[in-house]
């Protein structure tokens, strides 16, 4: 049996997007995300809130770092990596795992005209939306 590492979490962008570019001007996204839950407790029902770090690449997060803010509700779908370093001050081992985007759905906000609003890449490159498909006026049924 093979291993599945699929993530989709919905949420509000906790801070906007910070954009950085590799030595051979490669472009990488970070942007956090907020996602609220709601618990039964008692009798009472109380939020929890799960915050998560999420990377994007290339002309992807180029593009989303022009449309979205801080506070806007987003729908990520990915993988989660685990990212591994030593700390320069104690050289202690740390990690962290964060989602890694394949997918990135605004809720409308990406919406130009006669376009669809859900960004899909490769996690190298695409960088404009996919256009919508329209079906013919002959292949509508009624």
């Amino acid at each position: 049996m093979s291993n599945v590492n699929t993530v989709t979490v919905s949420g509000n962008l906790t801070r906007d997007i910070e954009l950085r570019k590799t030595q051979s001007d490669f472009t990488i996204g970070n942007l956090g995300l907020a996602v609220e839950r709601s618990k039964k407790v008692d009798d009472d029902w109380e939020t929890e809130t799960s915050f998560f770090d999420v990377t994007v690449f290339g002309g992807t997060a180029e593009f989303v770092a022009k449309k979205l803010r801080k506070g806007d509700l987003v729908t990520v779908s990915g993988r989660l990596e685990q990212q591994r370093w030593e700390d320069k001050e104690t050289g202690a081992k740390r990690s962290k795992v964060v989602i890694v985007a394949t997918a990135i759905d605004s809720h409308g906000l990406f919406r130009p005209k006669d376009e669809d609003n859900q960004l899909n890449f490769d996690g190298g490159g695409a960088s404009e939306p996919a256009a919508a498909a329209k079906p013919a006026d002959d292949d509508i049924p009624f």
